[in-house]
């Protein structure tokens, strides 16, 4: 993943997108370090394959008029549960 700034905050981008076509030509000839990062899992019900993410997850009840209960783990410990309309 190649982190490319287009304004306003850039938290995990690497490179203003001016530099984009010089950065990427260093890619292409072998000229790049790999970080390693956290990432996080999400799953919706335990039968469905798990979600994953560099950054962040957005849940959102989408157009029902019912509010949601979310439950928030860390390493498989209950951090926090919430009944809203998102997280």
């Amino acid at each position: 993943i190649l982190g490319i700034n287009l304004g306003g905050l850039g938290f995990l981008t690497e490179i203003p997108f001016e530099n984009f076509g010089r950065e990427f030509n260093k890619i292409l000839n072998g000229e790049y370090r790999i970080e390693k990062r956290l990432m996080l899992k999400g799953e919706i019900d335990k039968d469905l394959q798990p979600l994953y993410a560099l950054n962040e997850f957005v849940i959102d009840k989408g157009k029902s008029v019912r509010v949601i209960q979310i439950q928030t783990q860390v390493d498989g410990r209950l951090l926090n549960s919430y009944v809203s309309d998102g997280l």
